[in-house]
């Protein structure tokens, strides 16, 4: 069984062990929503990547400002990606 990522315990007290243990029982029995979730991520991310792509976007006199806003969302997806890893390693 994987690791669940450190940031789903962070705000639980290092000390308060049967909290821990409690978020860790209810992020493994969720799943089947973090499952539909992770593919939803994995939809938009492959959108976005799809449509940075397209020649039309570099025409923008903002095309700079609007890669750069790409970038950031690009940036959230891989983070959120990273926190549902475990669902892969199992």
């Amino acid at each position: 069984m994987a690791n669940l990522h450190v940031d789903w315990f962070k705000n639980i007290p290092s000390s308060d062990k049967t909290k821990k243990e409690e978020m860790e029982k209810t992020v493994r029995n969720s799943t089947i929503v973090l499952q539909r979730l992770q593919d939803i991520i994995k939809e938009r991310d492959s959108i976005l990547v799809s449509s940075m792509k397209k020649e039309h976007n570099f025409e923008s006199p903002v095309w700079a400002h609007n890669q750069a806003y790409n970038l950031g969302k690009l940036a959230v997806y891989e983070e959120l990606l990273q926190l549902l890893g475990f669902l892969n390693n199992k």
